[in-house]
């Protein structure tokens, strides 16, 4: 009867730390599945923006900010070079980071608050090698749970994006 008492609690404990490590894994999937989406989401819209309203500086030096509000089409699989009719920011809001459509006045959430996400939009300076309509988005999100099982909390993901109709460099 001993035996048969350590044998469960020797199952129940390595079942107790395979649950553990399973939910620390699907956390750190959701964050990773959602900043992807918000990713791709910006690889989809901001290429085609007709107009930025905080436009980088041509500075020489690395600018980051921690929004982008821009003018794009409403659908983005139908553009048309240079025009725009629906007013777009990327931010953090209420924690979580969302895409708002200002002009039908709809908010969606990207990444949700409970990973404290950060996003970057990262313009490198006047380097040769970079176009002016090139910048870095860079989003981290937290996993607190990650710590339990010694991984990082951080969960980081970066994407290049290429504007095809606007600079993102404010003219001189």
């Amino acid at each position: 009867l001993a035996l048969a008492g350590i044998i469960f609690l020797a199952i129940f404990h390595v079942s107790t730390l395979a649950g553990k490590q399973i939910n620390v894994y699907i956390e750190r999937y959701n964050a990773y599945d959602q900043i992807g989406y918000a990713l791709d989401d910006m690889a989809l819209r901001l290429p085609s923006a007709s107009r930025i309203y905080n436009p980088f500086n041509e500075s020489g030096v690395v600018e980051i900010q921690d929004s982008m509000h821009f003018f794009g089409w409403l659908n983005p699989y139908n553009v048309t070079p240079y025009a725009g009719d629906t007013e777009y920011i990327y931010r953090i809001k209420d924690n979580a980071l969302v895409l708002e459509d200002i002009t039908h006045d709809r908010t969606e959430t990207l990444v949700e608050a409970k990973f404290e996400p950060t996003v970057e939009f990262v313009r490198h300076g006047a380097a040769q090698d970079i176009e002016p309509n090139f910048m870095t988005v860079i989003v981290t999100a937290n996993c607190n749970k990650s710590a339990s099982i010694g991984l990082p909390t951080r969960v980081v993901k970066a994407e290049g994006i290429k504007f095809w109709f606007i600079d993102v460099v404010a003219p001189r």
